[in-house]
Protein backbone atom coordinates (compact mmCIF):
# COMPACT_ATOMS: atom_id res chain seq x y z
CA UNK A 1 0.00 0.00 0.00
CA UNK A 2 2.60 2.47 0.79
CA UNK A 3 4.10 2.54 -2.90
CA UNK A 4 0.55 3.27 -4.34
CA UNK A 5 0.06 6.66 -6.04
CA UNK A 6 -1.61 9.02 -4.30
CA UNK A 7 -3.75 12.13 -5.46
CA UNK A 8 -5.01 15.52 -3.65
CA UNK A 9 -8.22 17.05 -4.77
CA UNK A 10 -9.31 20.62 -3.04
CA UNK A 11 -13.03 22.07 -3.31
CA UNK A 12 -12.52 25.66 -3.15
CA UNK A 13 -16.01 26.19 -1.82
CA UNK A 14 -17.88 29.57 -0.61
CA UNK A 15 -17.25 29.13 2.51
CA UNK A 16 -14.07 27.44 3.15
CA UNK A 17 -11.72 24.54 1.55
CA UNK A 18 -12.12 20.96 1.66
CA UNK A 19 -9.17 19.26 0.65
CA UNK A 20 -8.76 14.93 0.39
CA UNK A 21 -5.87 12.09 -0.13
CA UNK A 22 -6.37 9.29 -2.22
CA UNK A 23 -4.74 7.01 -3.63
CA UNK A 24 -5.56 6.07 -7.30
CA UNK A 25 -7.74 3.49 -6.12
CA UNK A 26 -9.83 5.74 -4.27
CA UNK A 27 -8.58 4.96 -0.88
CA UNK A 28 -9.16 8.04 1.21
CA UNK A 29 -6.15 8.26 3.55
CA UNK A 30 -7.38 12.04 5.29
CA UNK A 31 -9.48 14.92 4.82
CA UNK A 32 -9.17 18.93 6.13
CA UNK A 33 -11.71 21.75 6.07
CA UNK A 34 -10.85 25.09 6.83
CA UNK A 35 -13.08 28.03 6.82
CA UNK A 36 -12.18 31.69 5.18
CA UNK A 37 -14.10 35.12 5.21
CA UNK A 38 -16.54 36.32 2.82
CA UNK A 39 -16.62 40.06 2.64
CA UNK A 40 -19.95 42.07 2.25
CA UNK A 41 -19.26 45.60 2.18
CA UNK A 42 -22.74 46.57 0.62
CA UNK A 43 -25.69 44.59 -0.30
CA UNK A 44 -24.82 44.06 -3.56
CA UNK A 45 -20.79 43.24 -3.21
CA UNK A 46 -19.84 39.96 -1.89
CA UNK A 47 -15.96 39.37 -2.15
CA UNK A 48 -13.10 37.12 -0.74
CA UNK A 49 -9.34 37.41 -0.51
CA UNK A 50 -8.43 34.73 -3.55
CA UNK A 51 -4.78 34.75 -1.13
CA UNK A 52 -6.92 33.45 1.60
CA UNK A 53 -7.45 30.38 -0.96
CA UNK A 54 -4.17 30.06 -1.95
CA UNK A 55 -2.57 30.29 1.95
CA UNK A 56 -5.76 27.26 2.73
CA UNK A 57 -4.27 25.08 -0.26
CA UNK A 58 -1.13 25.23 1.89
CA UNK A 59 -2.67 24.79 4.88
CA UNK A 60 -4.76 22.09 4.09
CA UNK A 61 -1.85 20.56 2.06
CA UNK A 62 0.47 20.45 5.40
CA UNK A 63 -2.02 19.14 7.29
CA UNK A 64 -2.81 16.27 5.20
CA UNK A 65 0.72 15.37 4.85
CA UNK A 66 0.72 15.49 8.90
CA UNK A 67 -2.79 13.59 9.73
CA UNK A 68 -1.96 10.70 7.13
CA UNK A 69 1.80 10.00 7.39
CA UNK A 70 1.70 9.86 3.89
CA UNK A 71 4.98 10.11 1.83
CA UNK A 72 4.94 13.71 0.14
CA UNK A 73 7.07 11.28 -2.76
CA UNK A 74 4.15 9.42 -3.18
CA UNK A 75 1.77 11.83 -4.43
CA UNK A 76 1.72 12.40 -8.09
CA UNK A 77 -0.89 14.35 -9.02
CA UNK A 78 -3.10 17.86 -7.76
CA UNK A 79 -6.64 19.17 -9.18
CA UNK A 80 -9.10 21.70 -7.66
CA UNK A 81 -12.78 22.22 -7.94
CA UNK A 82 -13.40 26.26 -7.43
CA UNK A 83 -16.92 28.12 -6.82
CA UNK A 84 -18.63 29.67 -10.35
CA UNK A 85 -18.16 33.04 -12.26
CA UNK A 86 -14.62 34.25 -10.40
CA UNK A 87 -12.91 37.41 -11.66
CA UNK A 88 -9.55 37.95 -10.45
CA UNK A 89 -7.74 40.06 -12.53
CA UNK A 90 -3.59 39.29 -12.77
CA UNK A 91 -1.13 40.99 -14.78
CA UNK A 92 1.76 39.74 -16.67
CA UNK A 93 3.74 38.55 -14.05
CA UNK A 94 0.76 37.03 -12.62
CA UNK A 95 0.11 39.37 -9.49
CA UNK A 96 -2.93 39.70 -7.77
CA UNK A 97 -4.15 43.27 -8.76
CA UNK A 98 -6.97 43.48 -6.07
CA UNK A 99 -6.82 42.13 -2.59
CA UNK A 100 -10.64 41.52 -2.48
CA UNK A 101 -12.73 39.77 -6.11
CA UNK A 102 -16.10 39.35 -6.55
CA UNK A 103 -17.55 35.41 -5.73
CA UNK A 104 -20.11 34.25 -8.04
CA UNK A 105 -23.29 36.13 -6.12
CA UNK A 106 -21.65 39.43 -6.23
CA UNK A 107 -24.17 41.63 -8.68
CA UNK A 108 -22.61 44.89 -8.45
CA UNK A 109 -22.68 45.04 -12.38
CA UNK A 110 -25.99 45.32 -12.63
CA UNK A 111 -25.61 48.82 -14.56
CA UNK A 112 -23.08 47.28 -17.29
CA UNK A 113 -25.77 44.54 -17.50
CA UNK A 114 -27.82 46.32 -18.60
CA UNK A 115 -26.16 48.40 -21.18
CA UNK A 116 -24.76 44.74 -22.93
CA UNK A 117 -28.42 44.26 -23.26
CA UNK A 118 -29.16 47.11 -24.87
CA UNK A 119 -27.68 45.67 -28.08
CA UNK A 120 -27.39 42.18 -27.84
CA UNK A 121 -30.97 39.80 -27.07
CA UNK A 122 -31.11 38.76 -24.09
CA UNK A 123 -33.19 35.54 -24.96
CA UNK A 124 -30.61 34.43 -27.65
CA UNK A 125 -27.79 35.13 -25.28
CA UNK A 126 -29.15 32.88 -22.73
CA UNK A 127 -30.09 30.13 -25.07
CA UNK A 128 -26.51 30.65 -26.44
CA UNK A 129 -24.61 30.33 -23.11
CA UNK A 130 -26.98 29.12 -20.68
CA UNK A 131 -26.46 31.54 -17.96
CA UNK A 132 -29.45 31.09 -15.67
CA UNK A 133 -28.01 33.40 -12.99
CA UNK A 134 -28.57 36.69 -12.57
CA UNK A 135 -26.85 37.99 -15.47
CA UNK A 136 -24.87 40.93 -13.67
CA UNK A 137 -23.37 37.57 -11.93
CA UNK A 138 -21.26 36.37 -14.54
CA UNK A 139 -18.02 36.74 -15.18
CA UNK A 140 -17.90 39.22 -18.58
CA UNK A 141 -19.97 42.16 -16.36
CA UNK A 142 -17.55 42.00 -13.44
CA UNK A 143 -14.81 42.53 -16.24
CA UNK A 144 -16.87 46.23 -17.43
CA UNK A 145 -17.19 46.66 -13.94
CA UNK A 146 -13.75 47.08 -13.13
CA UNK A 147 -13.24 48.98 -16.47
CA UNK A 148 -15.83 51.19 -15.48
CA UNK A 149 -14.86 52.15 -11.86
CA UNK A 150 -11.53 51.19 -11.35
CA UNK A 151 -9.73 52.17 -14.85
CA UNK A 152 -5.77 52.51 -13.32
CA UNK A 153 -6.40 49.06 -12.30
CA UNK A 154 -7.92 47.56 -14.88
CA UNK A 155 -5.46 49.00 -17.57
CA UNK A 156 -2.56 46.49 -15.52
CA UNK A 157 -4.49 43.80 -15.73
CA UNK A 158 -3.34 40.64 -18.36
CA UNK A 159 -5.89 37.91 -17.68
CA UNK A 160 -8.95 37.64 -15.63
CA UNK A 161 -8.64 33.96 -13.64
CA UNK A 162 -11.54 32.19 -12.10
CA UNK A 163 -11.14 30.72 -8.33
CA UNK A 164 -9.33 27.91 -8.97
CA UNK A 165 -7.49 29.13 -12.01
CA UNK A 166 -5.84 31.33 -9.55
CA UNK A 167 -4.79 29.04 -7.99
CA UNK A 168 -3.27 27.10 -10.14
CA UNK A 169 -1.10 30.00 -11.45
CA UNK A 170 -0.05 30.08 -8.02
CA UNK A 171 0.80 26.24 -8.38
CA UNK A 172 2.18 26.46 -11.67
CA UNK A 173 2.93 29.37 -13.25
CA UNK A 174 0.47 29.05 -16.01
CA UNK A 175 -2.50 31.15 -16.87
CA UNK A 176 -5.44 28.40 -18.06
CA UNK A 177 -8.84 28.18 -17.67
CA UNK A 178 -11.38 24.64 -18.10
CA UNK A 179 -14.11 24.52 -20.13
CA UNK A 180 -16.44 24.37 -17.67
CA UNK A 181 -15.41 27.25 -15.49
CA UNK A 182 -14.97 29.10 -18.85
CA UNK A 183 -19.05 28.26 -19.63
CA UNK A 184 -19.78 30.80 -16.83
CA UNK A 185 -17.72 33.63 -18.14
CA UNK A 186 -20.96 35.20 -20.09
CA UNK A 187 -19.49 34.72 -23.23
CA UNK A 188 -19.33 31.33 -23.92
CA UNK A 189 -21.08 29.23 -26.17
CA UNK A 190 -22.60 25.97 -24.86
CA UNK A 191 -22.74 24.35 -28.46
CA UNK A 192 -19.34 25.55 -30.11
CA UNK A 193 -17.62 25.27 -26.95
CA UNK A 194 -15.85 28.16 -26.98
CA UNK A 195 -15.84 32.01 -26.66
CA UNK A 196 -18.34 33.81 -28.72
CA UNK A 197 -16.32 36.94 -30.44
CA UNK A 198 -19.65 39.02 -31.04
CA UNK A 199 -20.92 38.91 -26.88
CA UNK A 200 -16.59 39.76 -26.19
CA UNK A 201 -17.01 42.44 -29.15
CA UNK A 202 -20.51 43.75 -27.25
CA UNK A 203 -18.66 44.21 -24.16
CA UNK A 204 -15.73 46.63 -25.29
CA UNK A 205 -13.38 43.79 -23.82
CA UNK A 206 -10.00 42.78 -25.33
CA UNK A 207 -10.37 38.90 -26.21
CA UNK A 208 -6.85 37.96 -25.03
CA UNK A 209 -7.99 39.39 -21.03
CA UNK A 210 -9.69 35.51 -21.17
CA UNK A 211 -8.00 32.69 -20.58
CA UNK A 212 -6.85 29.84 -22.69
CA UNK A 213 -9.67 27.08 -22.31
CA UNK A 214 -7.85 23.35 -22.11
CA UNK A 215 -9.88 20.14 -20.88
CA UNK A 216 -11.03 19.43 -16.76
CA UNK A 217 -8.71 16.69 -17.12
CA UNK A 218 -5.12 18.74 -19.26
CA UNK A 219 -2.73 19.00 -17.16
CA UNK A 220 -1.67 22.44 -16.60
CA UNK A 221 1.57 21.91 -15.53
CA UNK A 222 3.98 20.70 -12.31
CA UNK A 223 4.60 22.39 -9.55
CA UNK A 224 6.82 25.72 -9.34
CA UNK A 225 10.03 25.58 -7.01
CA UNK A 226 8.67 28.15 -4.87
CA UNK A 227 4.96 25.99 -4.60
CA UNK A 228 6.77 22.76 -4.10
CA UNK A 229 8.39 24.29 -1.00
CA UNK A 230 5.27 25.60 0.26
CA UNK A 231 3.19 22.97 0.03
CA UNK A 232 5.83 20.71 0.71
CA UNK A 233 5.49 18.49 -2.27
CA UNK A 234 7.65 17.61 -5.28
CA UNK A 235 8.06 18.99 -8.03
CA UNK A 236 7.22 15.92 -9.94
CA UNK A 237 3.68 16.66 -8.98
CA UNK A 238 1.18 17.21 -12.08
CA UNK A 239 -1.51 20.15 -11.70
CA UNK A 240 -4.68 19.26 -13.34
CA UNK A 241 -6.71 22.04 -14.37
CA UNK A 242 -9.88 20.90 -12.75
CA UNK A 243 -13.41 22.62 -13.22
CA UNK A 244 -16.35 24.30 -11.76
CA UNK A 245 -17.74 23.50 -8.68
CA UNK A 246 -21.46 22.33 -9.91
CA UNK A 247 -19.38 20.25 -12.62
CA UNK A 248 -17.03 18.40 -10.24
CA UNK A 249 -20.00 17.75 -7.88
CA UNK A 250 -21.46 16.36 -11.07
CA UNK A 251 -18.72 14.00 -11.05
CA UNK A 252 -18.57 12.71 -7.72
CA UNK A 253 -22.16 11.89 -7.46
CA UNK A 254 -21.71 9.38 -10.23
CA UNK A 255 -23.42 12.30 -12.11
CA UNK A 256 -21.70 10.53 -15.18
CA UNK A 257 -24.16 9.64 -17.60
CA UNK A 258 -26.94 11.56 -19.65
CA UNK A 259 -30.24 11.13 -17.50
CA UNK A 260 -28.68 11.84 -13.94
CA UNK A 261 -29.30 14.04 -11.22
CA UNK A 262 -27.90 14.88 -8.04
CA UNK A 263 -28.90 17.46 -5.61
CA UNK A 264 -25.93 20.12 -3.63
CA UNK A 265 -26.57 21.25 0.09
CA UNK A 266 -23.99 24.14 -0.05
CA UNK A 267 -23.91 27.85 0.96
CA UNK A 268 -25.87 28.10 -2.19
CA UNK A 269 -27.99 24.55 -2.92
CA UNK A 270 -29.26 23.11 -6.10
CA UNK A 271 -30.92 20.51 -8.23
CA UNK A 272 -28.77 19.41 -11.37
CA UNK A 273 -29.55 17.12 -14.15
CA UNK A 274 -27.21 15.65 -16.14
CA UNK A 275 -27.29 15.34 -19.97
CA UNK A 276 -26.26 14.87 -23.66
CA UNK A 277 -27.78 18.71 -24.12
CA UNK A 278 -28.45 21.77 -22.12
CA UNK A 279 -31.75 22.01 -20.57
CA UNK A 280 -32.67 25.62 -21.37
CA UNK A 281 -36.25 27.23 -20.39
CA UNK A 282 -36.82 31.12 -21.08
CA UNK A 283 -39.33 31.02 -18.18
CA UNK A 284 -37.46 28.90 -15.44
CA UNK A 285 -34.07 30.08 -16.95
CA UNK A 286 -32.14 26.71 -14.96
CA UNK A 287 -28.43 27.38 -15.27
CA UNK A 288 -26.45 25.72 -17.55
CA UNK A 289 -22.39 24.38 -17.12
CA UNK A 290 -20.44 22.34 -19.46
CA UNK A 291 -19.58 19.19 -17.73
CA UNK A 292 -15.87 18.01 -16.78
CA UNK A 293 -16.79 14.96 -19.10
CA UNK A 294 -16.87 16.09 -22.79
CA UNK A 295 -20.38 16.09 -24.32
CA UNK A 296 -22.23 16.44 -20.93
CA UNK A 297 -24.00 19.19 -19.31
CA UNK A 298 -25.12 19.80 -15.89
CA UNK A 299 -28.10 21.76 -15.88
CA UNK A 300 -30.21 23.09 -12.53
CA UNK A 301 -31.58 25.37 -10.67
CA UNK A 302 -30.88 26.79 -7.35
CA UNK A 303 -31.80 28.51 -4.19
CA UNK A 304 -28.71 31.44 -3.49
CA UNK A 305 -29.08 31.14 0.40
CA UNK A 306 -29.18 27.81 1.92
CA UNK A 307 -25.50 26.88 4.16
CA UNK A 308 -24.77 30.40 4.14
CA UNK A 309 -28.19 31.08 5.72
CA UNK A 310 -27.12 28.88 8.38
CA UNK A 311 -23.87 30.27 9.19
CA UNK A 312 -25.56 33.60 9.67
CA UNK A 313 -27.60 32.22 12.23
CA UNK A 314 -24.70 30.71 14.12
CA UNK A 315 -22.69 34.47 13.60
CA UNK A 316 -25.79 36.76 14.63
CA UNK A 317 -27.79 34.51 16.94
CA UNK A 318 -26.24 31.55 18.38
CA UNK A 319 -23.06 33.39 18.43
CA UNK A 320 -22.30 32.30 21.77
CA UNK A 321 -21.55 29.02 20.25
CA UNK A 322 -18.70 30.22 18.69
CA UNK A 323 -17.06 31.59 21.92
CA UNK A 324 -17.67 27.65 23.08
CA UNK A 325 -16.33 26.48 20.63
CA UNK A 326 -13.03 28.60 20.55
CA UNK A 327 -12.83 27.32 24.16
CA UNK A 328 -12.57 24.07 23.78
CA UNK A 329 -16.15 23.63 25.10
CA UNK A 330 -17.98 21.98 22.43
CA UNK A 331 -16.57 20.60 19.05
CA UNK A 332 -18.85 21.54 16.87
CA UNK A 333 -21.01 25.04 16.75
CA UNK A 334 -22.80 23.79 14.34
CA UNK A 335 -24.25 20.69 15.72
CA UNK A 336 -24.70 22.34 18.89
CA UNK A 337 -27.32 24.27 16.45
CA UNK A 338 -29.18 20.78 15.84
CA UNK A 339 -29.31 19.81 19.14
CA UNK A 340 -30.78 23.22 19.86
CA UNK A 341 -33.49 22.88 16.94
CA UNK A 342 -34.18 18.74 17.70
CA UNK A 343 -34.81 20.01 21.65
CA UNK A 344 -37.51 22.48 20.31
CA UNK A 345 -38.90 19.99 18.29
Amino acid sequence: MANIEKIIAYDLGTGGIKASLFDVSGVSYAHIFEQYATFYSGDDIHEQNPDDWWNGIIHSTRALIEKSSVNPEEIVGISISGHSLGAVPVDKSGALLRSLTPIWSDTRASKQSEEFFKTVSYDDWYLNTGNGFPSECYTIFKIIWYRDNEPDMFSKIYKILGSKDYCNLRLTGKMLTDYSYASGSGVYSLNKHNYVPEYIQASGINPNILPEIIPSHGIVGNLTKEASLQLGLPTSVKVICGGVDNSCMALGSMGTKDGRSYTSLGSSSWIAVIGNQPILDLEYKPFVFEHCIEGLYASATSIFSAGNSFRWVRDNICHELLDREASGEIKDSYAEMILLLDSLA
